[in-house]
């Protein structure tokens, strides 16, 4: 009899899993790729069950001689009087990924005995890859094992979904050519993660771009995943329609953008050309008309007041038709609320809102904050974040942490 380890991408559990599975010889292996190169699994969702099981832990680096050997007391004890090994069931890999628990188990009804030294086990539903291995044991898990892991999931729609994996024998001689048995893994549909580079991050939407595929002006940066919406103009045209009074070869300013901000339709970046300067007595800009006063044209910039550059930190979230006037910084975290004009800088993780913008309060409590922008998560390369989503997504900073 011979079993399935689970596999979570990254884990040591695929190098035990190689050392137990791998043919033996390169011939051997060619030949099983070819064999199996057009197959496809079945995709079936199955919900929560229950199974009958002896278990046992073990260490990855003494579990290739002690597998079988477990295999072979629990085939000649009491126990296989109530488990004929349906399953063999790899599960509970420990956090510092040196031991695991693996059981042989078969189906359980509520109601059936539980003699001592066996347990319940409860399968989550899942979403499982179901592959046919046909023939004698061992080869016929060798192949099905070295496609599932070497051929199938690097160039499937699907990934890994869970730290239980399966194996599944049938009635009959494991010996016999024509024998059936079944390996299970635990998928899902693969996040596709668009370059940050590309224009339009969603399906026939053109309404939502990638800033940063669409900015043209070095005085313009805008970091990775920041997205921009707009369903009256045509987002591309951000730098025309949205950054405004920028005359950076006069004023040397600049619009700066974090990474993951997402910008809402007809938000305005209002530069230090919109402020007439109100060091005179007089707010109309004659220094912009020195040709009509007889003005020097290397004074024009008196005719405004220079605050300095817009500052948007990261994971900022910005408001329709929000606008940020000239020497604003907007810490990370931040929501500008719809229509507000921020005419002062906003702490990290706050919420500001009205005209001018005020705070409303802060999205986290202080030691959220802290350990939030201690981690800055939105530096983490792409596969990471990803990695991360769900604690993310479910606002779960200790998931986050570990």
């Amino acid at each position: 009899m011979n079993v399935l380890f689970s596999r979570e991408t990254g884990f040591r559990l695929q190098s035990v899993f190689r050392k137990l599975y791998y043919s033996n010889t390169k011939t051997a292996k060619e030949d099983i790729m070819q064999e199996l190169k057009n197959f496809s699994p079945e995709i079936v969702k199955k919900p929560e069950f229950k199974v009958l099981a002896v278990t046992q832990e073990f260490d990855i680096e003494t579990c290739r001689k002690e597998i079988p050997e477990f295999w072979g007391a629990f085939i000649c004890s009491p126990h296989h009087k109530f488990i004929c090994g349906q399953f063999g069931i790899c599960h509970s890999l420990s956090k510092n990924g040196t031991r695991f628990r693996y059981s042989i188990a078969n189906p359980y009804t509520e109601g059936m005995e539980v003699p001592d030294g066996l347990e319940v086990l409860t399968i989550p539903e899942n979403t499982w890859a179901i592959f046919p291995c046909v023939g004698a044991m061992p080869n016929a898990i060798h192949k099905g094992i070295d496609f599932v892991y070497h051929e199938w999931l690097p160039k499937a729609d699907y990934e890994k979904a869970g730290d239980i994996d399966i194996e599944e024998y049938t009635p009959g001689n494991p010996q016999d050519l024509e024998y059936k048995s079944f390996v299970w893994i635990p998928v899902k549909k693969k996040i596709s993660i668009q370059s940050p580079e590309k224009m339009y991050p969603r399906s026939g939407d053109k309404a939502t771009v990638y800033l940063k595929s669409v900015v043209k002006n070095p005085n313009i940066r805008v970091g990775d995943f920041t997205m921009y919406n707009d369903f009256v103009h045509n987002p591309a045209d951000f730098e025309k329609n949205n950054v405004l009074y920028h005359y950076p070869t006069i004023n040397h300013d600049r619009l700066t953008i974090g990474k993951y901000c997402s910008i809402a339709c007809g938000a305005k970046f209002i530069f230090n050309s919109a402020n007439h300067t109100q060091e005179s007595l007089s707010t109309y800009p004659f220094p912009i008309f020195f040709e009509e006063w007889g003005l020097d044209v290397k004074d024009i910039t008196r005719a405004w007041q220079n605050k300095g550059d817009i500052e948007v930190g990261n994971d900022v979230w910005i408001g329709y038709e929000a606008i940020l006037l000239s020497g604003v910084k907007i810490g990370d975290g931040a929501i500008i609320g719809t229509r507000a004009v921020v005419t002062e800088d906003v702490p990290p993780y706050t919420i500001v809102g009205g005209v001018p913008a005020k705070p409303i309060r802060k999205r986290f409590p202080d030691a959220v904050i802290e350990k939030l922008l201690e981690l800055k998560w939105w530096n983490w390369p792409p596969e990471k974040v990803k990695e991360k989503l769900s604690a993310i997504q479910s606002g779960n900073l200790e998931a986050l942490l570990s």
